[in-house]
């Protein structure tokens, strides 16, 4: 039986989440003493502070979301920080589809979708390997994928021809 392949990939990792709060009370807690007094005014910017990083990031994470599917239809993807419409292209648009290894810095410069004279348009979550797409009209597109070995093998279920660099 064929298994599609779907997978949600961010550029922000969780733990910048616990970064904000605890460089805060590391810096409070050396110049000002101990920071769990509560009738300290700052013990309550510092709960204002943490709640409202918190939403930020968090809002912020679930905005810079890739979401990577391969399925018998074919390729689709959405990454929800320039479009909240899902981009699918069938099999018959699609002349290769490819797993490859890049280097975030030297192929894109940075994240999150960027353009490679080598790649294309790419959607950047992530630094190491990707899925390359080259449409039957020549554009060429790279989404960042995290599990590659289970988007190979439904590639091997559902593409025409699937290729690993």
């Amino acid at each position: 039986m064929k298994k599609a392949f779907s997978e949600y990939s961010n550029p922000v990792s969780t733990w910048i989440f616990l970064l904000f709060p605890s460089i805060f009370s590391i810096y409070y807690r050396l110049h000002y003493g101990d920071i769990w007094q509560t009738d300290n005014l700052l013990f309550s910017v510092f709960w204002i502070a943490t709640i409202s990083e918190t939403l930020l990031l968090g809002y912020i994470w679930a905005v810079f979301c890739l979401k990577v599917r391969i399925d018998e239809s074919g390729i689709s993807f959405r990454y929800l920080s320039w479009s909240f419409q899902s981009v699918h292209y069938d099999w018959s648009q699609i002349k290769s589809a490819t797993i490859i290894e890049f280097d975030l810095k030297k192929d894109f410069s940075g994240w999150p979708v960027r353009s490679s004279p080598e790649y294309g348009k790419g959607y950047i979550t992530s630094r190491k390997k990707g899925l390359l797409l080259e449409l039957m009209n020549g554009e060429k597109m790279m989404m960042s994928v995290l599990d590659t070995e289970k988007a190979l093998i439904a590639l091997q279920s559902y593409a025409p021809r699937p290729q690993i660099a």
